[in-house]
């Protein structure tokens, strides 16, 4: 077996790829209407699921406060995300709605994002996460 000289070896390492940093995301979430039940926040990362489970990379379930929540994701790897959220206000992880379909609880989107007929694409609630540092999203809600 051969050994690599001390020169190969730093070649090799720097030429290998940088490994992806991560820093922190921030959500903070304006007219939470009460403290009853809790609100589930879910960071996704792919565009063609948005906002269904198979995009989420991330997700918290805070209990509801009325007025403002800050939740936060440490670690995120930097890339390109969009958030969807929604105050449970019954608590069954589900969010209801109207026989329209029609949310009634609150729900949220990165970038305040709104859709017409459905949730908003994935592109208008996109926001880019820096590798390092901190990257903050203010979401109101709307019910």
């Amino acid at each position: 077996m051969r050994k690599l000289s001390l020169t190969s070896a730093l070649a090799a390492l720097i030429l290998s790829p940088a490994p992806a940093y991560a820093g922190d995301l921030v959500v903070t979430l304006e007219k939470v209407e009460s403290a009853e039940g809790s609100v589930l926040v879910g960071v996704h990362t792919t565009s063609a699921d948005f906002p269904d489970d198979a995009s989420r990379m991330a997700g918290q379930k805070q209990p509801a406060a009325a007025g403002k929540i800050t939740v936060r994701f440490p670690g995120l790897p930097a890339g390109r995300y969009a958030i969807a959220l929604f105050h449970d206000v019954d608590n069954d992880g589900k969010l209801s709605s109207n026989m329209l379909g029609i949310p009634t609880e609150g729900i949220g989107f990165s970038n305040n994002a709104v859709g017409s007929f459905g949730p908003p694409k994935f592109e208008a609630a996109a926001f880019d996460a820096p590798a390092t540092g901190e990257v903050t999203q203010l979401i109101k809600l709307t019910y």
